[in-house]
């Protein structure tokens, strides 16, 4: 009854219009931003830096460089470790695409030769910046488990999916509005799309593409088991998310359902 009666407030705000769209972003969005807590960074409060016990020259090849990073916000302790390609090539502005693997970001290069996977290759081809890191407890970023079963666990913490949109979010504003970088983008793969949906209407990305994963939206289970983050259900859980993004252009893969994003 309870979701039958937001899925019903939720139809009640569908925009259908530029002013309506604002508006379920400042009633809406403000629902779901506090039902996973995160806090959007500004640029006076994130810290970009090159890791103490890497402190070597970047990787170099033919045609690009490989710069290890950490990303944090000041006051925080957050420590997202990332790498960084950049073609070698001089260019004033460049897009960056941030790319997110559920597992970490060694999953995007290759264990023998270290070379990056064909993506990248194809999009510093193309004249990109590329970004990859690693979220809360995926790659680097930590090794402990945390046990979220405790009834009371999510009312004193943030649950892992949520500390890793929120770094996803982190990683994003290290780039927005930077002088020499054209455009920020998104892309999610397998479970990390899921992530990234979430963060993408809470940031100043231009276009995002998301691996659904075959998630079943419509499913409680499904949250219980790959998104357990209370209310998200009720804050339009991806519904919500995927009308925040609008305007911009929006790409989903794998759905593997028509309930991925019914509005």
């Amino acid at each position: 009854a309870r979701m039958e009666s937001a899925d019903k407030q939720l139809e009640g705000r569908k925009p259908t219009n530029t002013d309506e769209l604002e508006k379920f972003r400042a009633e809406m969005g403000v629902v779901l931003r506090h039902s996973l807590g995160l806090q959007l960074p500004t640029h006076g409060e994130l810290i970009i830096a090159q890791p103490a016990d890497r402190a070597f020259a970047p990787t170099r090849r033919t045609n690009f460089e490989a710069h290890h990073l950490l990303f944090g916000r000041v006051g925080v302790g957050d420590q997202i470790p990332a790498i960084f390609f950049r073609p070698k090539a001089e260019v004033e502005k460049r897009p960056v695409p941030l790319i997110v693997h559920p597992e970490g970001k060694a999953n995007l290069i290759d264990a023998e030769t270290g070379a990056p996977v064909p993506l990248i290759t194809a999009l510093v081809d193309a004249g990109h910046n590329v970004l990859i890191i690693d979220v809360f407890l995926t790659g680097e970023y930590g090794d402990a488990q945390r046990d979220e079963s405790d009834r009371f666990f999510t009312t004193y913490n943030r649950t892992d999916t949520a500390l890793r949109v929120q770094d996803i979010l982190t990683a994003l504003a290290c780039f927005t509005g930077r002088e020499d970088v054209s455009e920020v983008n998104l892309i999610g793969i397998g479970q990390a799309g899921l992530w990234c949906l979430l963060a993408a209407g809470f940031a100043d990305v231009n276009r995002v593409v998301i691996d659904a994963n075959g998630f079943d939206s419509d499913n409680d289970e499904a949250y219980l088991q790959s998104l357990p983050i209370p209310i998200i259900r009720r804050a339009g859980d991806f519904r919500t998310a995927g009308t925040l993004v609008a305007p911009r252009p929006l790409l989903f893969a794998n759905s593997g359902h028509d309930t991925i994003f019914p509005m």
